[in-house]
């Protein structure tokens, strides 16, 4: 094997190997791309270049020479990825650049395989070569193409370096464009027709050896001056790809500049059709409007807005809920740019809380018919014994029917307050109060008049627990003094208070009758009513004292059970 061959196999494994690691370096990012496709392009054309060299055949040798010419392809890649490099991807907005770059390549290799004539294979001593026709237009024209297109892709980098205020970064474009600029160098010299046959010098092909050459600049910047390793800007490119929730990047006359693979899926567009386009498109009209008046003045003094609902619209006109964060795009030197909005899809969340606020109706509804036919239950055993009593003779029985019956009706109101109330679980004690003892009043046949009452409850909502345990205690006490306090011609008064005392609560019920006899203990007495009194203080957690001064006052301290529906 000739040594031409061998250098034309290194560059193909050289270029094949660079452009692989390139690639890896940073996949999802249009350069990595770019410079990974132009170095395997070159990579097969050093390597159609060996085969063809060394082909046993003419055949074979032609064959591979028209194949190989497909590569060169590899020339408007090289700009395509200078413009990159250099910050001018925005051009390729337009299609008409990628015919300037890439038709002529196109036209050149359908004219090679419509006419192999325009290359005819030889065999010399390095291998096979080829010769083309005297005055080939198609050929000239291409290689002037080439040219022109070479002196781009190296003023580009000048140009670049120049604008640089870093010297790595000088550095770092002037060994690119020279590197980019080896390859068809030496092409123009040491092809058929080049430099080196008007000069009437006889040189193999070398343009795979200024591929090799290229694969060792770039490798010393990659090394040297970083050239692809991960910069704010490549990470930035990744964050975009990634991020799941929808982010528009606006200018600050509120048009679309930049939309991620997110946004694009959300609202059903392509990034052509939302580029350019004004925010209105995409966010509904009137938060469009507030965007507009509102915050962008709250961005300009804040700088940025978090978790603003609103709505986005889809290509359909469907509206999407979405939880809105905007922020300033600055520069170095705190100049405004534009506007970043990133929107987080709230749809499954609207969704699930609806199906919260569903379970929690169907809920409530249940437990008012829960308390409805509790309530019921009660008023039935209450009837009960209101007809037991009619079969009752004995005064005691009679007594005690009746009381049970006030009982059951203190616990009956609870439920029936509950079901008819918004709350479920908190009781209006006050509303409580006045129909409990209005009941009372009403079944001992006492008159407000002859008993002056006094009710002062404080605002509170009791649980159900705790309205059920202080019902009781104020029915028993209730009753015991408009039974016991007060001879029938005798005017008196009741008091029943219920205050906040701190983090407790003070129930207090009182009259100024007769008294309670000094011996009497309401955990040793023999009547049920208080015996209940000290046992529903005791559920409670309280404390029970009894002033025996002016008549008789029973106070009940407690702090109301932690639990739902509790205030405390």
């Amino acid at each position: 094997m000739h040594i031409f061959p061998l250098i034309s196999l290194v560059a193909a494994a050289a270029s094949a190997f660079l452009g692989a690691y390139i690639l890896g370096k940073n996949p999802p990012a249009m350069i990595n791309r770019l410079l990974f496709l132009h170095c395997w392009t070159g990579a097969f054309w050093a390597f159609s270049d060996y085969l063809y060299r060394e082909a046993p055949t003419y055949a074979v040798a032609e064959f591979w020479l028209h194949l190989g010419m497909l590569a060169l392809f590899t020339v408007p890649l090289e700009v395509h990825f200078i413009l990159h490099l250099t910050g001018r991807a925005v051009l390729f907005k337009q299609w008409v650049l990628y015919t300037l770059l890439y038709g002529p390549a196109l036209g050149f290799n359908t004219a090679n395989l419509l006419v192999p004539e325009n290359a005819v294979p030889f065999r010399t001593e390095w291998g096979w070569t080829y010769r083309q026709p005297d005055n080939n237009l198609v050929y000239s024209l291409f290689g002037l193409w080439v040219v022109v297109l070479v002196l781009i892709g190296v003023s580009l980098c000048m140009q670049q370096s120049r604008r640089e205020t870093e010297r790595r970064r000088k550095r770092r474009f002037r060994i690119v464009g020279l590197g980019l600029l080896i390859p068809p160098l030496l092409a123009v010299i040491s092809e058929p027709d080049g430099l080196a046959d008007m000069l009437g010098m006889t040189l193999p092909s070398l343009t795979a050896i200024g591929f090799m050459l290229e694969c060792v600049l770039l490798a010393y910047a990659m090394w040297k001056y970083e050239l692809f390793s991960l910069t704010p800007h490549t990470a930035a490119n990744s964050i975009l790809a990634t991020l799941t929730d929808a982010l528009l990047l606006v200018e600050l006359d509120g048009c679309i500049v930049r939309a991620n693979q997110a946004a694009r899926t959300m609202l059903d567009y392509a990034e052509e059709d939302l580029v350019g386009q004004p925010v209105d498109v995409v966010l509904r009209a009137c938060d469009a409007d507030q965007l507009k008046r509102d915050c962008i003045a709250e961005l300009r003094r804040a700088g940025s807005i978090r978790d603003m609902e609103t709505w986005l619209v889809t290509r359909a006109g469907h509206e999407i809920p979405i939880s809105l964060s905007a922020s300033v795009v600055r520069n170095e030197d705190d100049t405004e740019q534009g506007i970043v909005l990133v929107g987080r899809d709230l749809t499954e969340r609207h969704r699930a809380n609806e199906q919260i606020r569903q379970s929690l109706h169907e809920k409530e509804i249940l437990l008012k018919e829960i308390h409805h036919r509790v309530k019921n239950n009660l008023q039935i055993i209450s009837s009960l014994l209101l007809l037991q009593t009619g079969e009752a003779s004995d005064d005691g029985v009679l007594a005690a029917l009746s009381e049970s019956q006030n009982r059951v009706y203190s616990i009956a109101t609870i439920h029936e307050m509950l079901y008819q109330s918004r709350d479920l679980a908190r009781v209006d004690f006050a509303a409580y109060v006045d129909r409990l003892i209005g009941y009372l009043f009403q079944s001992f046949q006492r008159s407000p008049q002859a008993v002056d009452l006094q009710v002062e409850i404080d605002d509170v909502a009791l649980n159900m627990d705790t309205a059920i345990y202080c019902g009781l205690i104020i029915n028993e006490l209730v009753s015991n003094a408009l039974k016991y306090a007060f001879s029938p011609e005798q005017c008196g008064q009741i008091e029943v208070g219920l205050h906040r005392n701190g983090q407790g609560m003070v129930l207090a019920v009182g009259d100024n009758g007769v008294g309670l006899p000094a011996h009497v203990e309401p955990e040793t007495v023999e009547s049920l009513g208080l015996q209940l009194v000290s046992m529903l203080t005791q559920q409670l957690d309280g404390t029970l004292t009894i002033d025996r001064s002016g008549g008789t006052v029973f106070t009940v301290e407690f702090r109301q059970k932690v639990g739902l529906g509790d205030d405390v």
